[in-house]
């Protein structure tokens, strides 16, 4: 549910509808780095900008929606708030 969720928040950033972005979306390799990871390689080539950027730009428009979402070169790490639906603000 919460990946959904974040597949949703995503979307409207990137021009991908929400069942890409949710094949796109992987648990990071570490739990202090978030609870999804969002990689930004596969919007480079039609941005044409460099994955590492577009990361920080994604995270910040996230941000401005009241989502935990930090930069990680080229990942978005998301963080979850598990008492309810929407990410920590």
């Amino acid at each position: 549910m919460l990946m959904k969720q974040a597949a949703a928040d995503i979307a409207p950033l990137t021009g991908l509808n929400e069942e890409e972005v949710l094949r796109l979306l992987e648990v990071p390799p570490q739990a202090e780095m978030g609870d999804a990871a969002f990689p930004c390689f596969v919007l480079a080539k039609s941005l044409k900008k460099a994955p590492a950027l577009i990361a920080a730009e994604l995270a910040t428009g996230l941000q401005a929606s009241g989502i935990e979402a930090t930069p990680a070169g080229p990942y978005v790490n998301i963080r979850f708030n598990r008492g309810s639906s929407r990410r920590i603000c």
